[in-house]
């Protein structure tokens, strides 16, 4: 599940890129909790697949990076 989770969260991102994302507007997109969510969404940091590119508020925004 976590797998499928990632893939979908890096494919939302790829499909509005250049835009960025809150962390609630990637999960709500893809109908997943945020207990699911936040692991995938640290794993693709990581991996450098995706950046965190700014603040909205106090929350960050996520892109997809190419």
């Amino acid at each position: 599940m976590s797998i499928d989770v990632t893939k979908s969260v890096q494919d939302y991102l790829k499909r509005i890129y250049p835009k960025s994302a809150t962390k609630a507007e990637i999960f709500s997109a893809v109908r997943i909790k945020g207990c699911c969510g936040d692991t995938s969404l640290d794993t693709l940091v990581v991996r450098r697949e995706i950046e965190v590119s700014g603040k909205k508020g106090r929350y960050n925004l996520y892109r997809y990076k190419k």
